[in-house]
C-alpha cells in the first residue's frame, strides 16, 4: 500500500470519528494494519499507532467484537519497538477485554519504554481503578524508581497526580509499622505541594487534593495519636497534620471530621490563641485558626447552622441571578462542599449562573438558585492547546469584548459550536493583565452557541463596558497575544504590532481586508496548537497610556 492510500485511509478514519460513524472508522484502520506486516518499509509504525488509537476511541461509541480487537492488537503490536503508544493502548483494549495478565505485561513493556508518565495517566483512569487490590498492580507501582522511598502519591519521574498511587500509599501505612508520625507528616506535606503546584492561571492546572489530605488526616487521628512523637526543631508532625487536616475537612464542609481534628488540635496546641485572625482569609475556604470567631464557627459547623443559613437562602426561590456571590459561596460550600470563584455569565432563561470552580481545577459549574451543579454543557478549562475546538472552522464566527476600563477583560469568541470564553485582570505589581481563566464550552449547534454568546455578552459584570471587537477611536486597539508572542492588532486598515511600544505595521487596501487577514492569521495559529495568552488596549494617538 502507498503512503497516499495509507494517508487516505487515515484522515478517512479520523473523519469517521469525528462524526461518530464508529464502524466506518474501524473499517478503515482495519485496511491499514491489514497491509502493514512487521517487515513493511520503515514508518509505517506511527500509521499502525493511528489505528490502533482509532480502536480505542470508537470502542468507546460503539460495543466491538472481542475477536475484532484481538485482530487489531495482532497486526499492531509487532510495531511497537520503536514506542509506547501502541502498548499503552493495547494496555486499554486489554482491560477492556478482560485480559488482566495481557494488560499488565503490556504496561510493563511500556514503562521499560521509559513511558513513565503515560504509564501513571493509564493507571490513573477509571476503568484501571480495581486493579488496586491486584499485586501486580502494587508491583508495578513499587517497581517504579523512588515510589516507595518517597510515598507521597506522586508518580517518581514526572511528579504528576496519580490517584493510584495515593490508594496504594494508604494501603501500605496501614499495614506499616509504627512509629508513623513522620510518615504521615511527610506524605501529607507532599500532597500539599502537589496541589500548590497543579493550581494555577496556567493551563493543565489538576484537581485540588482535600479528599486525599483528610483521608490522611484521618488516619493519623486514628492510627497515631498516641505514638511517640520524635524530637522536631522547627514544627510539631502532629499540629501540622492536623492543621492540613483541618482546611481540607472545612472546604470539604465534613462537619464530623472537621470539629474532631479541631478539638484535638486545640488540645494539642499550646500557643496562645490569637484575639482575630492571624492570616486573612474566610472560614468556609479552611483558614482556621484558634481565635474565638473560629472556635464559634466550628461550633456552628458541628450544630448543623450552616445547614439552617443554607436552608433559609434558598426557602424564598430567588432567580438564580438575584444571589449574591457570597450567598451563592454559602449555598455551594453545603450543600456540595464547592467554592465558586468567578461569575462567569448568566442564562436567565434557563435560570443558571455560569462560575468557576476554585478548588477543581477552575472547572465551570453552574448555580441553578438552590444548589450548585456540573456543568450541563461539555467543558474544558485551561486545555494545553485549542486546536481541537477549531480543527473544522475557517475563522472566528463572533467575538465579544467586554473591559471594566483598567486592564481587565472578558473576551469571547465562537468557532461553530465551540464557544471560548477568556479572562484576564490587571495586577499592579506587575503592571499589567494576565490571563486568568479559559474555558471551551461546546452546545450542541451553532445556534446554540450562538445564544451563549448572546448570553455572556448580556451578563458581563458591574463597571464592563461592551467594545468593539477591534478597536476604539476614544480608548484604542484591542492587541492580542499568542503563545509564539505574536503581538497584534487592527487599527483601521492598518496592523499594529509588538507590546512595549507598538508600532502601525503592514498596511492593507480596507479595514475588512486587514481584519480578514488577521482572522486567516489567527485560525492558523490556533489549529497549529498555539493559544491567545493576552488582551490589552493601547491608542496610536496616546502610546504612553
Amino acid at each position: 500500500m502507498s503512503d497516499s492510500s495509507t494517508g487516505a485511509l487515515l484522515a478517512a478514519g479520523r473523519t469517521a470519528l469525528r462524526a461518530g460513524r464508529f464502524v466506518e472508522a474501524l473499517e478503515s484502520y482495519e485496511r491499514v494494519l491489514d497491509h502493514h506486516q512487521p517487515d513493511a518499509r520503515p514508518g509505517c509504525d506511527d500509521a499502525c499507532e493511528a489505528a490502533l488509537r482509532g480502536l480505542v476511541i470508537a470502542g468507546g461509541g460503539v460495543e466491538v467484537e472481542p475477536e475484532r480487537m484481538r485482530r487489531f492488537l495482532a497486526a499492531a503490536l509487532p510495531h511497537a519497538t520503536t514506542g509506547s503508544q501502541i502498548l499503552l493502548d493495547a494496555a486499554r483494549v486489554c482491560q477492556r477485554l478482560g485480559e488482566v495478565d495481557q494488560m499488565l505485561a503490556m504496561l510493563w513493556k511500556a514503562r521499560a519504554h521509559n513511558a513513565h508518565r503515560e504509564v501513571a495517566d493509564v493507571l490513573d483512569e477509571p476503568a484501571f481503578a480495581a486493579l488496586v487490590a491486584d499485586d501486580r498492580f502494587r508491583d508495578l507501582v513499587e517497581g517504579l524508581p523512588g515510589a516507595s522511598g518517597r510515598g507521597d502519591g506522586r508518580h517518581p519521574c514526572t511528579g504528576g497526580w496519580v490517584s493510584g498511587l495515593h490508594r496504594h500509599t494508604m494501603a501500605r501505612l496501614a499495614v506499616g509499622p509504627a512509629p508513623r508520625v513522620v510518615e504521615i507528616r511527610e506524605y501529607v506535606d507532599a500532597l500539599q505541594r502537589i496541589e500548590s503546584g497543579s493550581r494555577g492561571r496556567w493551563r493543565g492546572v489538576g484537581a485540588c487534593l482535600d479528599t486525599e489530605v483528610a483521608e490522611a488526616a484521618a488516619f493519623w487521628a486514628r492510627h497515631c495519636a498516641g505514638e511517640e512523637l520524635p524530637a522536631e526543631s522547627r514544627y510539631r508532625s502532629d499540629l501540622r497534620v492536623l492543621e492540613a487536616g483541618i482546611r481540607a475537612a472545612v472546604r470539604r464542609y465534613d462537619k464530623e471530621l472537621a470539629p474532631a481534628l479541631y478539638a484535638e488540635w486545640r488540645r494539642r496546641n499550646s500557643r496562645r490563641p490569637p484575639g482575630k485572625h492571624g492570616r486573612l482569609g474566610s472560614f468556609m475556604d479552611g483558614v482556621v485558626d484558634d481565635c474565638p470567631q473560629c472556635v464559634q464557627d466550628m461550633q456552628t459547623l458541628a450544630d448543623g447552622g450552616f445547614d439552617d443559613a443554607y436552608a433559609e437562602l434558598v426557602r424564598v426561590g430567588r432567580p438564580a441571578e438575584a444571589y449574591t456571590d457570597d450567598e451563592v459561596a454559602l449555598i455551594a460550600w453545603v450543600s456540595a462542599g464547592r467554592h465558586p470563584g468567578k461569575r462567569l455569565f448568566a442564562q436567565r432563561d434557563r435560570n443558571l449562573v455560569w462560575y468557576t470552580d476554585l478548588r477543581y481545577g477552575y472547572e465551570a459549574i453552574v448555580f441553578d438558585g438552590t444548589s450548585i451543579q456540573p456543568s450541563p454543557l461539555p467543558c474544558v478549562t485551561w486545555p494545553a492547546s485549542d486546536a481541537g475546538f477549531v480543527a473544522e472552522a475557517t475563522g472566528c464566527d463572533e467575538r465579544v469584548v467586554a473591559w471594566s476600563g483598567r486592564h481587565t477583560y472578558r473576551v469571547a469568541q465562537r468557532y461553530g459550536r465551540h464557544v471560548l470564553l477568556m479572562t484576564s485582570q490587571y495586577f499592579t505589581s506587575r503592571g499589567g493583565a494576565e490571563m486568568t481563566g479559559v474555558v471551551w464550552l461546546s452546545p450542541p449547534s451553532p445556534q446554540q452557541a450562538s445564544a451563549l454568546m448572546r448570553d455572556i455578552a448580556a451578563s458581563a459584570p458591574k463597571g464592563f463596558k461592551r467594545l468593539p471587537v477591534w478597536s476604539d477611536a476614544r480608548h484604542g486597539v484591542i492587541m492580542r497575544r499568542y503563545d509564539d508572542q505574536t503581538e497584534v492588532g487592527v487599527w483601521g486598515d492598518r496592523w499594529v504590532r509588538g507590546s512595549v511600544n507598538p508600532k502601525l505595521g503592514e498596511e492593507f487596501a480596507s479595514e475588512a481586508s486587514a481584519i480578514a487577514a488577521f482572522e486567516a492569521m489567527e485560525i492558523a495559529k490556533l489549529k497549529a496548537g498555539e493559544t491567545v495568552t493576552n488582551f490589552w488596549l493601547w491608542h496610536p494617538d496616546r502610546p504612553d497610556r
